[in-house]
């Protein structure tokens, strides 16, 4: 399936100094809420729904298509943190994929009838004017 949105499993995003100053440099919430914005013209293709419970815990942003035929989204942010171990963006963003994964974020999804092959999965990291987007 071809995503109409994040076509490659890589992302690298330069945040420009005014845009940091002003949104970029507060912690996940802000940039969930960044993130939120720059989808909030596919409203009238998806339900966008945010911090929502589903397997284990909350997902940070699930797009669920209006359309059968098209892809779900799940969305996880989380914030580079070397105390945690991470050594690198990378390691955060397949760390924001672990946790869709172990937490069974697609739970809500499958249980209405998504198949699991139609769920994409998308791990963001975030270390200051930086940002990295896996995809699984």
């Amino acid at each position: 399936l071809q995503s109409t949105f994040f076509t490659v499993p890589v992302i690298a995003m330069y945040c420009p100094p005014r845009l940091y100053q002003s949104i970029c440099s507060s912690e996940q919430g802000t940039k969930q809420g960044f993130v939120l914005g720059l989808i909030v013209d596919k409203a009238n293709q998806y339900m966008v729904r945010s911090n929502r419970e589903s397997g284990f815990g909350r997902y940070d942003v699930v797009m669920e298509p209006k359309n059968a035929k098209d892809s779900s989204v799940i969305m996880e942010f989380k914030v580079y943190d070397p105390e945690d171990g991470e050594e690198s963006l990378e390691d955060t963003a397949k760390n924001a994929l672990l946790q869709i994964e172990e937490k069974q974020y697609s739970a809500d999804l499958v249980q209405r009838g998504i198949p699991e092959d139609h769920i994409l999965k998308y791990g963001f990291s975030f270390e200051g004017e930086k940002c990295l987007i896996r995809k699984s």
